[in-house]
């Protein structure tokens, strides 16, 4: 299945998300999105977003090019920021960025520096690391900010909807592997490396083909 890239924050852009079902809708079409559900979605496709942005959807995007900087320099990672949407069958997805290589001879900075979680944290670190040297296919960066408040959803696994979203970016990237980064309140960081599963994708686009099909899409 052939893929389409778009440059995000374009008329096009905005055109192709009204047409496909995007990453952040996935986990609705499964019963696993704690705010969206699939009637939600169907609403959405066929009559367009009616999402207003909130303070916290501002502050959040405006975060995400210090966050990805940042997050490089902390582990010596060579990372590219990105803004591209890849439409592939009936689902598509814009990611953050990719993560291409590490600084060779340099070491990340001490997980007590940057984390209440440093065991966890380094283990994640080495395995980033082991993942580039395995393959080379980038890996995907997708940044994700919380409140104070909402930053006990974060433990050892990533929260349920955002495993549905990178998942779906996989799929429509061809790629296998992505770190999520968490900023979680103001002082404190996870990141978590994410392997596709294998098969999921063509049932997401079965799902995402139903839905389409449901609001008179395709």
């Amino acid at each position: 299945m052939t893929r389409k890239l778009i440059l995000g924050d374009t008329p096009e852009w905005h055109a192709a998300r009204n047409r496909v079902v995007t990453g952040t809708w996935v986990a609705a079409l499964f019963g696993e999105h704690p705010w969206k559900s699939r009637e939600d979605l169907r609403n959405r496709l066929e009559f367009g977003s009616t999402t207003k942005p909130s303070r916290y959807m501002w502050w959040g995007r405006n975060d995400e090019k210090h966050i990805i900087h940042s997050y490089g320099q902390l582990m010596a990672l060579n990372v590219v920021p990105s803004n591209v949407f890849a439409e592939r069958g009936s689902l598509g997805a814009t990611i953050d960025g990719h993560i291409v290589g590490f600084e060779r001879g340099q070491e990340p900075v001490e997980a007590e520096e940057v984390t209440s979680a440093p065991a966890y944290w380094t283990r994640t670190a080495k395995s980033i690391r082991e993942a580039l040297e395995a393959s080379k296919d980038p890996l995907i960066l997708e940044i994700k900010t919380t409140s104070e408040k909402n930053r006990s959803l974060w433990g050892r696994d990533i929260p349920r909807a955002y495993w549905w979203q990178v998942q779906s970016q996989m799929w429509c990237h061809h790629l296998t592997r992505t770190v999520v980064v968490a900023k979680l309140g103001a002082h404190d960081i996870r990141h978590h490396l994410v392997e596709y599963e294998q098969g999921l994708g063509e049932t997401m686009e079965a799902a995402a083909a139903e839905m389409l099909e449901e609001a008179g899409i395709k």
